[in-house]
């Protein structure tokens, strides 16, 4: 691999990781983006590295909240929710499959804007 590569990858990977500490996202929303139009690559290899990504620094991530005071944890909402987004995972990658690379960036594009107008509507309507 190329230096100029390693540098660029090592430079998304603690800025994803920064951000996705932040603001409590796995990397997803953040790296899949930046690997497709700040590395070149196609949107199915995208979320496949943000994907392989996400277990370490999700979990680093969940550690240092867990030793933060006043942080609260409900072990079950954790394994209800876990044990469901494998399953979801599963149908999610069968989908996929059936996408062209084109359609699955318009695809997430569209639900990335969605959400962060949601986000938004609900913190201008709780301020």
């Amino acid at each position: 691999m190329e230096p100029s590569l390693i540098i660029k990858f090592a430079l998304l990977g603690i800025g994803v990781g920064t951000l996705g500490g932040l603001f409590g996202v796995g990397g997803g929303v953040l790296m899949v983006p930046a690997l497709v139009l700040l590395a070149g690559l196609t949107q199915k290899g995208a979320q496949t590295i943000s994907l392989a990504v996400m277990v370490p620094m999700a979990f680093v991530a969940f550690l240092r909240y867990r030793h933060m005071s006043g942080v609260p944890l409900g072990w079950m909402a954790l394994l209800i929710l876990a044990a469901f987004a494998i399953v979801g995972a599963n149908i999610g990658t069968t989908l996929v499959s059936f996408m062209s690379n084109r359609s699955l960036q318009a695809g997430f594009g569209a639900f990335i804007i969605a959400v962060g107008a949601w986000m938004i509507i609900k913190a201008c309507r709780a301020g």
